[in-house]
């Protein structure tokens, strides 16, 4: 046969493939399985050869020995590419993939992973906790780490969530989004700034998040820096990072407005006083309402007297500028 006909019939069959795939729906196809090729792949379905041509393909020795193998690794492809859309599709998935080849970590750290993204948290601890049991190494991937840290952070395992974020955050460059690096170095910043001795970490972390390329979060960034230093003792410093804030036009979201737009935040009222201090030099009056609200919430006791200095300063400033007194701030949700 000549060349050229074994080249159309090679094109020919590639086309016959083609059509084959786009007859059982290439959309969703291509969009798992690229999903799946760029998450963690389980070391039980990594054949021998090149990575990017073996995965999810075990050999046929590895079927041989483990005939469910190749469903097993097809099932924890497609919950690891369902986890960000449909978790709890994911976490069935992952229950089945269990259930036919049992003894493996993959489908207890995407059973964690889809939990922590439906806010069961204490389900997830237990889910990763199994996983690692079973393989120390099972919650390596950037990913996987974040939601581990995620779930301590939010059941209140502040220590074990600042370990985690340290082993999150050196691999932080092979997470693909510059929003997702800046919110985890927000987030470990802020479970820094929760411990005893933990402000100079935290400036640490924000000064790295300042280094990432220009996002959202870029006001939250510096205004958090700007507390941290604050109450580091660095005045100065804290100045520079409002005044860098003031020169780009950047404010932050009021925090009775959106509750959810400082989730990063281990204590809530930081928030707070974030607006306040981002805001003193152009608005005294206002951020003394600020720094009187965040004086005034219970619960509040580590930097009550940090925030009464910035108060008196603040009510100090507004009357210079011949506002007049500053009033007591109306209750979140009040009417004016």
């Amino acid at each position: 046969m000549s060349r050229p006909k074994l080249m159309l019939l090679g094109v020919t069959a590639a086309c016959a493939l083609c059509a084959g795939t786009a007859l059982s729906g290439p959309r969703e196809g291509v969009v798992l399985t690229m999903a799946a090729n760029a998450s963690g792949r389980p070391r039980e379905c990594a054949g021998p050869g090149n990575a990017a041509e073996r995965a999810w393909h075990p050999t046929i020795w590895d079927n041989a020995r483990q005939p469910q193998l190749r469903r097993y690794c097809d099932l924890i492809g497609r919950a690891q590419a369902r986890l960000s859309q449909a978790p709890v599709a994911a976490r069935e998935a992952a229950t089945v993939a269990d259930r036919i080849l049992p003894g493996y970590a993959s489908p207890w750290v995407v059973m964690a992973r889809a939990d922590v993204a439906v806010h069961r948290f204490e389900d997830a601890l237990k889910e990763f906790e199994r996983a690692r049991t079973i393989d120390a190494r099972s919650v390596e991937e950037p990913q996987a780490l974040h939601d581990l840290a995620v779930a301590q952070r939010q059941s209140g395992k502040l220590t074990d969530a600042l370990s985690t974020y340290r082993a999150l955050v050196p691999r932080l460059g092979l997470l693909s989004s510059v929003q997702d690096r800046t919110l985890v170095l927000l987030e470990a910043a802020s479970v820094a700034m929760s411990q005893d001795d933990g402000l100079r970490e935290a400036i640490s972390l924000l000064a790295e998040a300042r280094s990432n390329p220009a996002s959202k979060l870029d006001p939250d960034v510096l205004a958090l820096l700007a507390l941290a230093l604050d109450r580091a003792g660095t005045a100065a410093q804290a100045a520079e990072m409002v005044e860098l804030m003031r020169a780009r036009g950047l404010e932050l979201t009021p925090p009775e407005r959106e509750s959810t737009a400082y989730g990063y935040l281990v204590q809530a009222d930081d928030a707070i006083a974030m607006v306040a201090i981002s805001i003193e030099r152009s608005d005294p009056r206002k951020a003394a309402e600020y720094w009187e609200r965040f004086v005034s919430r219970e619960g509040v006791t580590k930097w009550k007297d940090h925030a009464k200095r910035h108060l008196d300063a603040a009510r100090a400033a507004a009357a210079k500028k011949g506002r007049g007194p500053v009033a007591p701030p109306r209750p979140a949700g009040a009417s004016r």
